[in-house]
């Protein structure tokens, strides 16, 4: 019985803690790594590039284009109570109502 004991500890032993990690893995892993962090970068260098010449053009489109949307549901037509009210708010800012 004992023998099995020390049989199982000693190949226990070998298996937990014997293992040999090669230095090739670990030079791999850290190119992986070196890689990955630079397609990162660049990749947050392409947004970053993307993200300003959004913004340079959102602002030139606001420049020329001026579109107000009411989101509001509200009743339309003839029974609409505030037509006259809407309509002198819209005038205040150079909004054309057509009818």
């Amino acid at each position: 019985m004992r023998f099995y004991l020390l049989f199982l500890l000693f190949f226990a032993q070998l298996f937990a803690f014997g293992q040999t990690i090669s230095k090739k893995d670990s030079v791999k892993k850290q190119k992986d790594l070196e890689e990955r962090i630079k397609i990162f970068k660049e990749r947050m260098k392409y947004y970053s590039e993307r993200c300003s010449k959004d913004s340079l053009r959102a602002v030139d489109d606001s420049k020329t284009q001026n579109k107000y949307y009411i989101y509001n549901s509200v009743p339309s037509g003839s029974d609409f109570p505030a037509k006259k009210e809407l309509q002198s708010l819209l005038q205040n800012h150079n909004i054309s109502c057509e009818e």
